[in-house]
């Protein structure tokens, strides 16, 4: 810009020099009409030069007060106080895994027809939601636990909503599963896990079979096979239930509020990269056209001096003519 001060300094002179020389002139008289659109012309390109650089500085303070507020997320990351059983977490993973074998097993072969078959067609789809998740790549154990649980939950909540394992069933394992979650076992608990499932095993079994005395005669053959489905589900549930069993015995509360902190960190790291990214964008719009940037950042001061030259021209005239007057 200070390479344009003498060109100013040059208009300004010539401006004077023109009106104390035709100070006669008629052209004085529209010189108002010419200087407020121009000047007004000047200053809508002075605010349109500046409007990508204001819009940069508003994105870049906020993305520093994002990434300042990110910081201080996590560095209130929740400490949650778990017994880092990561072998037997995977084992119980590879337990539920038997039910998508079931499914390889019983897909186009001659037992599929068979009750352990029509009772695992329907959880391969949520199975496999599950185990994708369980098995990925996590940095701690904390956060492999959390994923792992919070996805045994959906894949509980995903059997019940599509009726993969029958309403009868899925009430007792829901049920069983709730309760087993409020008594705060240690997952080295064998024995107290293995009661629970038993006691899934056992109540189901029984409500089944309740049911069949009510619903079918002794000798219904299509009967008996709907009771072997139920069983086989019972089973099914079982796997579940124990593949489970580290979430059973997990601090929820803690990893309730663990996961609270990851999905706010996880958004606040969202905004961050959006932020970053208008950033770029903007920086690559204030530079990519070169000549496009030049004339925005430059035709304002000439525009507004042409104004205020015409002016100061005008002045020029008047002083001169008032003197002569006087004179």
């Amino acid at each position: 810009m200070t390479v344009f001060l003498p060109v100013f300094c040059i208009a300004f002179l010539a401006a004077f020099a023109l009106g104390w020389w035709r100070y006669r002139s008629f052209f004085w008289n529209y010189v108002d009409l010419i200087y407020y659109p121009l000047a007004a012309i000047g200053i809508a390109l002075l605010f349109v030069s500046n409007d990508v650089q204001r819009e940069l500085l508003d994105v870049t303070q906020l993305a520093e007060q994002q990434n300042v507020a990110l910081a201080e997320l996590k560095a209130k990351k929740p400490d949650v106080k778990v017994l880092n059983t990561e072998s037997l977490l995977a084992s119980n993973v590879d337990h539920i895994a038997l039910i998508a074998r079931w499914v390889e097993v019983c897909r186009g072969g001659p037992s599929s027809t068979e009750a352990r078959c029509l009772a695992v067609k329907g959880l391969d789809q949520p199975v496999q939601v599950f185990m994708k998740v369980a098995r990925g790549n996590f940095s701690s154990y904390e956060d492999r636990l959390l994923a792992t649980c919070t996805a045994g939950d959906r894949l509980l909540e995903d059997i019940r909503a599509s009726q993969a394992i029958s309403t009868l069933v899925m009430d007792k394992l829901l049920a069983q599963y709730v309760q087993a979650t409020s008594l705060k076992m240690s997952p080295l608990e064998y024995e107290a896990i293995s009661a629970q499932v038993n006691q899934f095993r056992e109540q189901a079994t029984s409500y089944a079979e309740q049911i069949h005395r009510l619903a079918f005669k002794p000798d219904d053959g299509s009967g008996r096979l709907l009771l072997d489905i139920r069983k086989a589900e019972i089973e099914y549930g079982e796997i579940l239930l124990r593949g489970l069993s580290q979430c059973i015995s997990a601090p929820r509360t803690e990893l309730d509020l663990l996961k609270k902190w990851t999905s706010a960190t996880s958004t606040q790291e969202q905004e961050v990269a959006r932020l970053e990214a208008q950033r770029q964008q903007l920086k690559q719009m204030a530079t990519k056209h070169t000549i496009s940037l030049w004339l925005q950042l430059n035709l304002w001061p000439i525009v507004l001096v042409a104004a205020l030259s015409l002016k100061f021209a005008k002045g020029a005239a008047t002083l001169r003519k008032a003197r002569r007057d006087a004179a």
